[in-house]
């Protein structure tokens, strides 16, 4: 007769403890844990027909402001977010976003190329043909992020 191995008992789970958890960005903010990338927050939420879907970040090309209402545009078409853009930089910096323009959010690993049109004023080149615009306020920012 087999004997049944020994069960020993865990730690119990302190929900305080974990719910405060957290790791440090590239830029040393700390994040919730589940903001870490490759944790829960991986995903993001849409509305689509009716239902909330979540919507991976790698298929995310940017996000825009449109009055009251928060867009997320993918290769597929657009979908709404509850999120407001300030809190959607907030959740998606660390998962290489920039916020390129006060309107505009944008997946640095969907941009070809930076733009100039006039001595002030640039655009993000995306994959699928889009622009996003790039404020000159943070042509610097983003120089510094990409190492230019």
């Amino acid at each position: 007769m087999r004997k049944r191995p020994a069960v020993r008992p865990q730690p119990a789970l302190d929900l305080r403890t974990a719910a405060v958890a957290s790791v440090s960005d590239a830029a040393g903010r700390s994040l919730p844990e589940s903001a870490s990338p490759g944790g829960a927050s991986d995903r993001l939420p849409v509305h689509l027909d009716g239902e909330i879907r979540l919507l991976p970040l790698g298929d995310i090309l940017y996000c825009y402001a449109d009055g009251d209402r928060t867009m997320v545009v993918t290769r597929q078409g657009e979908l709404r977010t509850r999120l407001s853009l300030d809190r959607l930089t907030t959740r998606l910096e660390p998962h290489r976003f920039f916020r390129c323009h006060r309107a505009y959010l944008v997946n640095l690993t969907h941009v070809r190329s930076v733009i100039p049109w006039t001595r002030n004023a640039y655009t993000l080149a995306l994959d699928g043909g889009r622009d996003v615009p790039l404020s000159k306020h943070r042509l610097h920012a983003l120089k510094d992020l990409l190492g230019l």
